[in-house]
């Protein structure tokens, strides 16, 4: 009866289906995304002990057809790394821009339901960004200033998507040594404040050896340029809190990777958390079991952090009780919390938020 509900779930949720349909094994390599519950610490968020269980029942159920419980919005940290040219069918805008753009894979923003089609058939529409023709440049971007650290990445994306919405920029300039980590949070921060799913690093993304060749012969829409006003900008619209008093960090949206996990550790080791703040760091399942062999785990959790898996406040709905004013690294968070769940958001760099969670109180600023 169990395993007929959750054959129902799937159908309803994953196919759009009032009919019930058996859920056969996947027809090609499937990957559970971000959920809602963390499960290990749904206590701690407040999740309900017969809603936690009965996502552990589920996921026995779907591992068993095939569908690996990555449970995280960056899949391409934990092993599914599709290669240049292939076919995909992808959820969640951070990991679709990242697909496209660093991995040269191929993929539409799909939803619940295409993607369950697609894992079961081994098939998706080929339209969008599967074609060579839909994959061109379309905006050439001039920075001006270097771009270097993670949070100089965000606000380039943030002040981006804004202006380009779902186009595909190609971007040249001061841009200082982008890895996983930098390109990553750009990607995120571009499709959240616009729709961007594709980008063009010439030299670095593997479809763009040279400008040309990101264009392939597209007209140049517009030339845009990305200055010190620009950058400040992004910073200000991101920063809509008017309280200095922090009651929540949260760090790792998209989830963080293990040299991220590592920097909050260092930079927590000996201290301890503010009385009035709690510290959430997210990173993939995965990961996590990386981070308490190497020690980390334990490092965030003697200042008083929480090191979390599985979800985020965006996706959960759920925070810490009483929470009015939080701070975060991630653009993609500032801009989505706040109209989620009500709260003012800080935005700023890793060490920024770190010393908010010691002292209580966000003292960021733009350099």
């Amino acid at each position: 009866m169990a395993a007929r509900g959750f054959d129902a779930v799937y159908s309803e949720l994953n196919l759009d289906s009032n009919d019930v349909v058996e859920v056969p094994r996947m027809a090609v390599n499937t990957c559970q995304l971000i959920t809602g519950i963390d499960n290990a610490k749904w206590r701690i968020q407040g999740i309900p002990d017969d809603l936690a269980e009965q996502q552990k029942r589920g996921e026995a159920f779907f591992g068993q057809r095939g569908i690996n419980m990555h449970t995280t919005c960056t899949p391409y940290q934990v092993g599914n790394v599709p290669v240049l040219g292939e076919h995909c069918a992808w959820m969640e805008s951070s990991a679709v821009v990242y697909c496209n753009s660093v991995l040269g894979a191929r993929t539409n923003t799909e939803g619940k339901e295409s993607t369950g089609a697609a894992a079961l058939t081994g098939r998706i529409p080929y339209w969008g960004f599967h074609l060579d023709i839909n994959r061109r440049g379309t905006h050439l971007v001039e920075v001006a200033i270097p771009v270097e650290d993670i949070m100089d990445w965000g606000l380039l994306g943030y002040w981006l998507g804004e202006i380009v919405q779902d186009e595909i920029p190609v971007l040249t300039g001061a841009l200082i040594r982008p890895m996983l980590i930098k390109l990553k949070h750009f990607g995120a921060a571009a499709s959240s404040s616009g729709g961007v799913e594709m980008y063009h690093l010439p030299g670095t993304t593997p479809e763009a050896r040279s400008v040309e060749e990101a264009f392939a012969g597209r007209p140049i829409a517009d030339t845009l340029h990305f200055g010190p006003s620009e950058r400040r900008r992004a910073y200000e619209n991101l920063n809509c809190a008017s309280e200095r008093k922090i009651d929540f960090v949260m760090l790792g949206c998209p989830h963080n990777s293990i040299e991220q996990v590592w920097l909050i550790a260092s930079l927590l080791e000996g201290r301890r958390l503010n009385p009035d703040t709690a510290l959430w760091v997210h990173t993939p399942r995965a990961l996590r079991d990386t981070a308490e062999r190497n020690g980390y785990v334990r490092m965030i959790e003697e200042a008083g952090g929480v090191v979390m898996s599985d979800t985020c406040p965006a996706i959960s709905r759920h925070l810490p009780k009483g929470v009015r004013t939080f701070a975060t690294d991630s653009a993609k968070q500032a801009h989505y919390l706040p109209a989620i769940s009500g709260v003012q958001a800080w935005f700023g760099s890793v060490r920024d938020c770190v010393e908010a969670a010691i002292t209580g109180t966000w003292n960021g600023r733009l350099q």
